[in-house]
């Protein structure tokens, strides 16, 4: 199978480009191909996953494991090895992607869980604050009969945050996993008047307004 796969992905070319030499063109070719819609080289790129070892490059290392999440690829060997990674590995979009992945992919890991999974990056020294905030809403998704916790970690957590793409980040979350369903609306109107009150600019105001038209057509 494994041959075939690798015979297949040689035909078309690809290869060349998903595995060139250059991370520049690797990169590239993340970035632009349209890996969902190629369902004949699903197995290729699934092996690949399965047997990628991190290189220096941790915005590359990145884009494969937004590969691994936008195919759907999961694997109980995943967990354990991506939790690694999150300790081992310091670049933030680097542990933003896994815990992306994790997100989305939590219905299939919510059996390997444990709620002190995630404790080591939540109190490491110098963690930025859009991972830490993250990390909260993750174990929020995985562990919702604790949620009061994570909940009041969230409403601490905001109070003190001033990176505008992590207050973005919380009402998108919010939105696309309807957390304002386990989310009470005072817990969600304190978060709303406490991202206003920071005045974050333009891109914020107008996810804010987004937030209210979406709540408000429920």
């Amino acid at each position: 199978m494994e041959k075939k796969v690798q015979e297949q992905a040689e035909d078309n070319n690809l290869k060349t480009h998903f595995e060139s030499r250059y991370l520049s063109e690797r990169i590239d070719f993340l970035q632009e191909y349209d890996f969902v819609k190629d369902e004949s080289n699903f197995e290729y790129f699934k092996s690949f996953i399965f047997d990628f070892e991190l290189t220096k490059n941790d915005w590359y290392n990145s884009l494969i494991i937004n590969l691994a999440d936008e195919l759907n690829i999961v694997h109980n060997s995943f967990y354990k090895r991506y939790l690694n990674y999150l300790t081992n590995r310091k670049y933030y979009l680097f542990r933003l992607s896994i815990l992306d992945y994790f997100a989305n992919n939590h219905i299939f890991y919510k059996k390997i869980y444990r709620q002190k999974d995630f404790e080591i990056i939540k109190n490491s020294r110098n963690l930025k604050r859009i991972v830490k905030n993250q990390v909260i809403v993750n174990d929020l998704i995985f562990d919702l009969k604790n949620k009061r916790i994570y909940i009041d970690e969230l409403k601490k957590s905001y109070r003190v945050t001033q990176d505008y793409k992590s207050h973005i980040r919380l009402y998108n979350y919010i939105m696309n996993f309807e957390l304002d369903e386990i989310i009470s609306k005072t817990d969600l109107n304190y978060l709303v008047e406490t991202t206003q009150n920071k005045k974050l600019g333009r891109a914020v105001d107008l996810k804010l307004l987004e937030f209210a038209n979406y709540f408000n057509g429920k």
